[in-house]
Parts: structure tokens; C-alpha cells; sequence
């Protein structure tokens, strides 16, 4: 029954409160979390078989309740939820347990300080891509990783790109397949919460980094520049950063360096950059096709984009053009989070121009 003595805390809070109370072993404790899945839209028996892993692996289980355990802590015992913050832990906790195809269905809320606050599933999906991605954990060998923290704070607040950047400059490696499928999972789920102007912002970002990327390719392809490999990785790093110094810049050293043309091919490393790039290029109209002597297509293969710095400037001035992006400051971050998003998937060329 809700507490007595003027409790401020909302009805159904204590009415779960007294029910866990009950709903022995699942206690509130200093150095746990009590954690609620709602969980419509799954099997039951897929229910029961994530209650049953996380008995196994985070404590206890109380019909949908969960006692999320914190079992890092620091060498003088701190939690780790209280190096991250809590909300940012539970989240963390979460994403390391479940893949990110259960996560978009959980819909769980962490109870914390006398309130109900729900995790949303589009964040949880993207925090569990970038721990799997660029080989995250909550403890980062002896300490707690707080660059994972600051991780989750950027997803919390809309900035995926900027989180993956985090954590790829924090590991030096990335898995391009996994980022693949997650982030697609991801903009499913953001539009799944009608989340859809950061979808919109995911896919714009994603389909220019797909035009970007086989230019990048290139230079570390190039062994006959005469240049070591870690100054062609700095070379890319130069490229890269032109993006949100001077987009026009891009297309220019492109062509210079590499010719002016390429190539990005739909494969499991690039299926999401593919896909929104071959939106981006369908939306800019009388993209004029190669055709031979006879004037019959040729190179129109579905799976492959023949990119050259025409589509590229192209598909920038596509963007300048693109209400969402009406402001100055709307048009830097857009470009900043390209920026970011092709250092990401890069870090070998963060790395090597030293960015912090």
C-alpha cells in the first residue's frame, strides 16, 4: 500500500516498493540497482530466458524485477555506478548483458531516488553497438572506464557519432561489421520512437560518410605515393578533417591524391553507409549514368557506387540546401559529426595526426 506520512514518492513507486519487499531475494540496497522490464511484444519463454540470465549473471529475479548488481568497483571499493552515475551504469550493465536485438524490446526502468525513470530502447541499443564494436567494457582493466560513461552521456543526449568517436579513440580498433549492423539497428529503433529527426541526421551523416569513405581507402591503398603507411594514414587524417574546415576542400585533395574517383561496394562492412548513400545519391536527381560508345549503361551494377568529386560536391551542396540543416550552427555540427563519424571508422588516422 502507498507509505504514509506525507511520502512524495508516486503511488505506483511504493506499491512496487512494498511488492518487492515481499518478492524476496530482489532488495533495495546501496550497492544495487532494481531494474523493471516491460517487456511487451516478447515471447514469454523469451521472457523467462532473460529472467533466468540474469539470475544467472546479475542476481536476483522477482517476476519482472531484477536486481542489477554492481560488481565493479574501483581498488577502494567505490561502485562503478557511482563513478558513471547510475543511470549511465544501469545502461552500461544492460548493454553488456543483452545483444542489441533484445534490448530494442526490454523496455526497462531503473527505479532511483524515489522515481520511475524508463531507459529508452534506442539509447540501450546503441550503447550495447559501440561496447561490442570498439571492445568496451565497464572496467577498464584495474580502474573503472570512464570514457565509457562520457560514451553513454553523448548517446543519452543524441550524439552517436560523437560516442563512437569517443570510444574508437579510446581503443584504436573498430569491427566495421558490427558497427554496420548496429548502427542500423540503432536508426531502426530511433524511429521506432519516433525519434525521427535524429534518424534523419543519422542517415544524411551515414550516407556522406559512404560517399567519403572509398577516397579514404585509396590513400592507404596507394603505396606507389612514395610516403610511409602511417604518413598515408596521416595524409587520410588531413582529408577527414577538410570535411568540417571547408567541405569543398575535400573533393579537390580527393581528385589531386587519388584521381577523383571511386568506388563503394555494398558488403557486410558497408551495407548501412552503402544503403543511406544511395539514398543521399537518389535524392539529387539527374545524376547522369556512364554509358559506352553506343550509348548503353555500363558500371550499373546495384551494389556498387561510382563515386567521383562531382557526386561529392554535389551531395554537399544537397545538404547546405536541407531545412534541418537551415542554421550555421545545424550545418557545423552536421559536418563536424561526418567529421567524427569518418575518424570513427579511421582511428588508425586519428591516431596518427594525435588527436586527443
Amino acid at each position: 500500500r502507498p507509505q504514509s506520512g506525507g511520502s512524495s514518492r508516486p503511488a505506483e513507486l511504493c506499491y512496487s516498493c512494498a511488492a518487492l519487499s515481499v518478492l524476496s531475494p530482489v532488495k533495495f540496497a546501496p550497492d544495487t540497482l532494481v531494474i523493471r522490464f516491460g517487456t511487451q511484444g516478447v515471447q514469454e519463454r523469451v521472457r523467462y530466458a532473460l529472467e533466468q540470465q540474469a539470475l544467472n549473471e546479475i542476481g536476483a529475479v522477482a517476476g519482472r524485477y531484477v536486481n542489477l548488481s554492481c560488481t565493479e568497483k574501483t581498488s577502494d571499493g567505490t561502485p562503478a555506478s557511482q563513478k558513471l552515475g547510475v543511470r549511465q551504469y544501469a545502461t552500461a550493465k544492460l548493454a553488456a548483458l543483452y545483444p542489441s536485438g533484445v534490448l530494442r524490446y526490454l523496455h526497462p526502468a531503473l527505479y532511483q531516488g524515489g522515481q520511475i525513470i524508463p531507459l529508452s530502447p534506442a539509447v540501450l541499443v546503441g550503447v550495447s553497438t559501440l561496447m561490442q564494436v570498439y571492445r568496451q567494457d565497464i572496467k577498464d582493466g584495474s580502474d573503472i572506464n570512464m570514457k565509457l560513461g562520457e560514451a553513454v552521456r553523448h548517446v543519452e543526449q543524441g550524439r552517436f557519432i560523437e560516442a563512437s568517436y569517443v570510444l574508437a579513440r579510446a581503443s584504436g580498433y573498430v569491427q566495421t561489421w558490427e558497427l554496420e549492423t548496429g548502427t542500423a539497428i540503432y536508426y531502426n529503433a530511433l524511429k521506432e520512437e519516433e525519434m525521427n529527426k535524429q534518424a534523419e541526421i543519422i542517415a544524411d551523416v551515414h550516407g556522406l560518410i559512404g560517399l567519403l569513405m572509398p577516397f579514404c581507402r585509396q590513400i592507404i591503398a596507394r603505396t606507389d605515393l612514395g610516403i610511409s603507411e602511417k604518413d598515408r594514414w596521416r595524409e587520410v587524417g588531413k582529408l577527414i578533417q577538410s570535411v568540417e574546415e571547408n567541405p569543398t576542400v575535400f573533393a579537390y585533395t580527393a581528385g589531386k591524391r587519388v584521381g577523383g574517383v571511386g568506388n563503394l561496394t555494398r558488403d557486410n562492412n558497408t551495407h548501412f553507409v552503402f544503403d543511406k548513400a544511395k539514398e543521399l545519391v537518389n535524392k539529387l536527381g539527374n545524376v547522369p549514368a556512364r554509358t559506352d560508345e553506343e550509348g548503353e549503361a555500363i558500371d550499373n551494377d546495384p551494389n556498387r557506387i561510382r563515386v567521383t568529386t562531382d557526386l561529392v560536391a554535389r551531395a554537399f551542396e544537397y545538404i547546405y540546401q536541407q531545412e534541418r540543416y537551415r542554421t550555421d550552427y545545424d550545418l557545423k555540427n552536421f559536418f563536424y559529426q561526418v567529421k567524427l563519424g569518418l575518424f570513427a571508422r579511421f582511428p588508425e588516422a586519428a591516431k596518427a595526426r594525435g588527436d586527443k
